[in-house]
């Protein structure tokens, strides 16, 4: 039987934490937003990350990452605005 790639053995864990964490949470998002289920959660999110993220072409290699594409969308869209409105918060 081949070696295991402690890398992907690392990274496997990793995900499962983090499934494990969200799905704890999902019953609390779910009661607080009012949304029915876990399927018009992940539509939701989808949508508005798309318009923030080239969901197609973008490789996402960590929530660091995911995080960085959140704030570069923000900081060009309030720089847009500042350009339109002609001021600055």
């Amino acid at each position: 039987m081949p070696k295991r790639d402690p890398r992907k053995t690392a990274r496997n864990k990793k995900i499962e934490a983090m499934k494990t964490e969200l799905r704890s949470l999902l019953p609390k998002v779910l009661q607080e937003t009012g949304i029915s289920d876990e399927s018009s959660l992940n539509a939701i999110i989808g949508h508005k990350t798309d318009h923030a993220i080239d969901l197609k072409n973008e490789v996402i290699i960590s929530p660091d990452h995911y995080i960085a594409l959140q704030e570069n969308r923000d900081k060009e869209n309030r720089e847009n605005r500042d350009r339109r409105t002609g001021c600055r918060e």
